[in-house]
Parts: structure tokens; C-alpha cells; sequence
């Protein structure tokens, strides 16, 4: 099975990464935060920044 993946900037320096996608057409909403109670993918760009993937 291969993985998808679809490309977004980060929040804090607008490197661009790599995110694994588990459907087409699932539309990704970019955090800096992580909130309760929800089960995000926390991504960590190349500088060094961490921030949160969460499939809508």
C-alpha cells in the first residue's frame, strides 16, 4: 500500500514538509497547538519548529 503525502509550510518559518494523507481528498488544518481531547499528527520541520496536523 503506498502512503500519500501532500506538502505544507510551516506556521512559524514556512519550511515546507511532508505530510502522510490516509485518504484523498482529506483536507488538513495547520496548528501550532495542540488541543484536548483531539488526535492530531504533530509534524517537526527542518528548523527545528513543531507543529499539528489534524485530518478534517
Amino acid at each position: 500500500m503506498q502512503i500519500e503525502t501532500q506538502e505544507v509550510r510551516c506556521p512559524t518559518c514556512g519550511a515546507v514538509n511532508g505530510v502522510p494523507v490516509p485518504d484523498a481528498g482529506v483536507e488538513l488544518k495547520i496548528k501550532g497547538y495542540a488541543a484536548p481531547f483531539e488526535d492530531p499528527t504533530k509534524i517537526e520541520c527542518s528548523g527545528g519548529h513543531s507543529f499539528w496536523v489534524y485530518y478534517c
